[in-house]
């Protein structure tokens, strides 16, 4: 049996479902360990004063957004749909979808066509705000019927003209091939978009836990931003050196080592996307040697001048989020460089605005402060294959 702290921050995760084994998978990423006993919908986690508690993802937001947990995962729709007042804190990019209006195939060609006709849903409240102007447009009442699931098939039992539904845009070509086949083999098509939504970190306002809450956050974003990230390693002449660096330019600068050969070694921050290109383009340019490696995790943020916005429902005020740039967290010591030449050193630089800059230097790694001179850290020679990158 697992007996719950009072004094924990509790975070809400989908319980079942594709949703659920993004989110396993992310949190697991992030350094989040906890067990999770069989049929139970309750873990603690073993590193952290934190309570995983597995909810249905349409319930999430209204938890969190009346305060009977601190942080959550869930859908814009979902939020968009109970009308939670949550800070919605970060974007997961998994999960995305579009909330559609779906009718038989050739029967509507125009979204006016469909007002006031008859609406099945599991969204009634995002119907209703889609089809309310049209309504005061038409001069009719659009009939909204809320179904808890097998929305595509009311139209052919004759209980609806048409369906508001969710399909998915950012899965697998698989996963939306069977989105696509489930709209065909009931007959639909799309009219109309009324929602795109994705998986989205979210938390109360006024939790008593935003030490955690913060925590959290910087973790999940480091490892995401990992994941988009791979480090590009090779080796080439002198000759050839401004050449293949165009290619792998990386997010300050890539970093050149010279060879007793003559010749250097050079790595580079490259999108994972874009990564079998750039080898490509490597060998075509005179590179050799080249590796590619996976970035664990990475603990890197943007400066204020990157922050994305996001809306405050409840308080009506604006707050910034600072996405993240990865580096390397395998090394000895964990390093960042952010975009405006600053970087992170550890959790005592938390303040983007005095964080440090690191210079290169041929014994001990030197970190000096941009705002002060005289504020220096000397570490320890870091071992050569890691020396290597900076």
């Amino acid at each position: 049996m697992v007996t719950h702290n009072p004094d924990h921050c509790l975070f809400a995760v989908p319980k079942k479902g594709r949703l659920f084994e993004k989110v396993t998978d992310m949190l697991k990423g992030a350094g989040v360990d906890y067990h999770r006993e069989p049929r139970l919908d309750i873990a603690l986690c073993k590193d952290l004063d934190m309570t995983m508690v597995f909810l249905p993802a349409a319930d999430i937001s209204k938890y969190v957004g009346e305060g009977n947990v601190d942080i959550g995962v869930t859908g814009v729709d979902i939020i968009e749909e109970n009308e939670s007042e949550v800070d919605r804190i970060m974007d997961l990019g998994f999960g995305k979808c579009k909330l559609c209006v779906e009718a038989p195939v050739g029967k509507y060609t125009d979204i006016k066509q469909l007002a006031g006709k008859r609406i099945v849903t599991s969204f009634p409240t995002l119907t209703k705000k889609f089809f309310d102007p049209l309504d005061k447009e038409m001069g009719v009442t659009t009939s909204i019927r809320r179904v808890s699931g097998s929305v595509e098939a009311a139209c052919g039992l004759g209980l609806a003209d048409a369906v508001v539904d969710l399909v998915e845009t950012g899965t697998t070509m698989k996963v939306r091939e069977k989105d696509e086949e489930a709209m065909v083999a009931a007959g639909l098509e799309v009219v109309a978009n009324v929602l795109e939504t994705e998986s989205v970190l979210i938390t109360n306002p006024n939790s008593k836990h935003q030490d955690i809450v913060n925590l959290l956050k910087h973790r999940i974003q480091g490892y995401m931003t990992a994941k988009k990230y791979v480090m590009v390693t090779y080796n080439c002449s002198k000759e050839v050196l401004g050449a293949v660096t165009k290619i792998t330019p990386g997010k300050r600068s890539p970093t050149i080592t010279a060879l007793t050969d003559g010749g250097h070694a050079v790595s580079s921050l490259v999108l994972r996307k874009e990564s079998v290109r750039i080898m490509d383009d490597l060998i075509e340019a005179g590179a050799q040697d080249i590796l590619v490696l996976e970035l664990a995790n990475s603990r890197i943020v943007i400066s204020p001048k990157h922050k994305k916005l996001s809306f405050n429902k409840a308080a009506h005020t604006v707050a910034p989020i600072y996405e993240s740039i990865p580096v390397p967290v395998t090394f000895s010591q964990c390093l960042g460089i952010a975009e405006d030449d600053q970087a992170v050193l550890g959790p005592s630089y938390r303040d983007i605005h005095s964080a440090p800059i690191f210079q290169k230097t041929n014994s001990p790694l030197v970190v000096r402060s941009n705002r002060r001179e005289d504020n220096q850290i000397s570490l320890p020679p870091l071992i050569r294959t890691e020396k290597d990158y900076w």
